[in-house]
């Protein structure tokens, strides 16, 4: 572990090193006590058994990575070896950096949020919190916002300081439809591509409409 120099068993399969079906409760107590304890006199108490993918993460977190095959990774995070996802949050796992909301991020939701009261669609709920994020691309990608307990998170690369100086006309078309999708997540509570989701987008689409032709048509 401690040497660039490859070794027979970090060829090991994952299938070959997964705890039997077989097992006692008392032997696999047994088998996490031996793995955990001899990683961490291998690698010391701060070290963290991981792939490629979090090292920077880890450091930057003040833990000793120990970069390993995904196979043992994975089979010594199942013997309660310390691992990356057990030390690092979702966020981190995908390399997201979270922070408070930028002007803009909240002025868009803000935005949403009234036009949702205005239309009466929001299942009286309180209007949720704003966070930003930055992320490196995934698969060529780049994640706009996401929804997730209770908090909407936009991506900082959408959402900077302009509305501070030209209001919610600096706000752009894109940084709007983020905001309109995940706070409709918050307010449903559904998935991406559910008929619940259609259904309240559409609900929107309508009353937004209704009230314009409305307005149009009493001047």
């Amino acid at each position: 572990m401690n040497s660039d120099k490859s070794a027979w068993e970090l060829g090991f399969d994952l299938y070959s090193m997964t705890p039997s079906g077989g097992d006692t409760s008392a032997v696999l107590a047994q088998r996490r006590k031996n793995w955990s304890e001899a990683f961490t006199q291998v690698a010391g108490e701060d070290a963290v058994l991981t792939g490629k993918g979090t090292k920077d993460q880890l450091q930057r977190k003040g833990y000793t990575p120990v970069v390993a095959p995904e196979n043992l990774v994975s089979a010594a995070s199942m013997y309660g070896v310390q691992s990356a996802s057990s030390v690092l949050t979702a966020d981190e796992l995908v390399g997201r950096e979270i922070g408070k909301a930028t002007p803009d991020a909240q002025a868009a939701v803000d935005a949403v949020w009234t036009l949702l009261e205005e239309t009466g669609l929001t299942n009286d709920k309180e209007k949720p919190p704003v966070k930003v994020f930055s992320s490196i691309l995934n698969g060529g990608t780049m994640l706009n916002g996401y929804y997730r307990n209770g908090e909407v998170f936009i991506n900082a690369d959408l959402a900077g300081n302009g509305s501070v100086v030209g209001g919610r006309q600096a706000l752009s078309h894109r940084l709007l439809v983020v905001a309109l999708e995940e706070v409709a997540h918050y307010v449903t509570g559904a998935t991406d591509n559910s008929r619940d989701f259609q259904n309240y987008l559409l609900d929107v689409a309508v009353k937004l409409g209704s009230g314009r032709v409305g307005r149009a048509v009493t001047v």
